[in-house]
């Protein structure tokens, strides 16, 4: 019960966003574009929606931007972890 309580609320916020972009232009963050704190945020509901590829790609982007973003590597090595991709985990 629990976790579908957290799966529609995750569901519910991302569906949110979506439409508040449209009406207050939150969306320009979820381009290439936006602020590594911007990225690293878009990273982290890309994961827990299941969408670990993508989410590494927003942190890549991150930490082109700032190379010193330790969360930034600290999720893409948590991520590839979760994939069982170990040695990319090391490399991150």
């Amino acid at each position: 019960m629990l976790r579908s309580f957290s799966v529609r609320f995750i569901l519910t916020a991302a569906l949110t966003c979506v439409l508040l972009s449209f009406f207050v232009g939150c969306g320009r963050t979820m381009g290439k574009g936006g602020s590594p704190v911007d990225l690293y945020v878009d990273a982290v509901t890309l994961n827990q929606a299941g969408y670990p590829n993508q989410a590494i790609e927003k942190l890549d982007t991150a930490i082109d931007k700032q190379q010193d973003f330790s969360q930034a590597y600290s999720l893409k090595d948590d991520i590839f972890q979760q994939m069982q991709q170990y040695e990319k985990s090391a490399e991150s």
